[in-house]
């Protein structure tokens, strides 16, 4: 599980886990940014099926 969440770091350019709690502050503020920009991409995505599904 441990191999997986750093492969899911990786693809966003995260490196690594924070050793320190001064280090922690910044990777989780990166790592919510990322994981709203996810979200918010697959939010328009479906957003656009819904329009192009009822256009008629």
């Amino acid at each position: 599980m441990a191999e997986q969440f750093q492969n899911i770091l990786a693809a966003f350019g995260i490196s690594g886990t924070p050793q320190n709690f001064a280090e922690l502050v910044p990777w989780l503020v990166t790592v919510l940014a990322c994981m709203a920009i996810f979200f918010g991409v697959v939010k328009m995505m479906f957003g656009l099926m819904r329009f192009l599904n009822r256009w008629r």
